[in-house]
């Protein structure tokens, strides 16, 4: 399905429209724009893209979760926002689109 609605929002708890919803969001109430998300993530990234990469991500889970983008070396949130920025994966152009990339810069930007 394209992504056609404009700023809709959906239930993050929909598997018809996320996929890599992060253990904690499982089943949640919670709404997520796709739309907004990607812009964040994209303007966050263009614009702290220096500093992304010398940030590496603290929560073990996540660390693990974004390993393989890493090459050998600790991951750092660059690596995390990469794939959502390139557009790899069908990330945040088709349904369902990965909910985990946002959630996660949001909870590593809190510790």
């Amino acid at each position: 399905r394209a992504a056609q609605e404009a700023n809709e929002a959906y239930r993050v708890g929909d598997s018809d429209y996320f996929k890599a919803v992060p253990p904690e969001l499982a089943g949640s109430d919670l709404y997520e724009s796709p739309d907004a998300s990607a812009l964040l993530l994209q303007s966050v990234y263009f614009s702290q893209r220096g500093k992304l990469e010398r940030i590496t991500i603290k929560g073990e889970e996540r660390r693990k979760a974004y390993a393989h983008l890493a090459a050998g070396r600790e991951p750092t949130l660059a690596d995390m926002l990469l794939p959502s920025v390139r557009g790899e994966g069908d990330a945040f152009t088709d349904f369902p689109v990965p909910l985990r990339p946002v959630h996660d810069l949001l909870q590593e930007l809190k510790l």
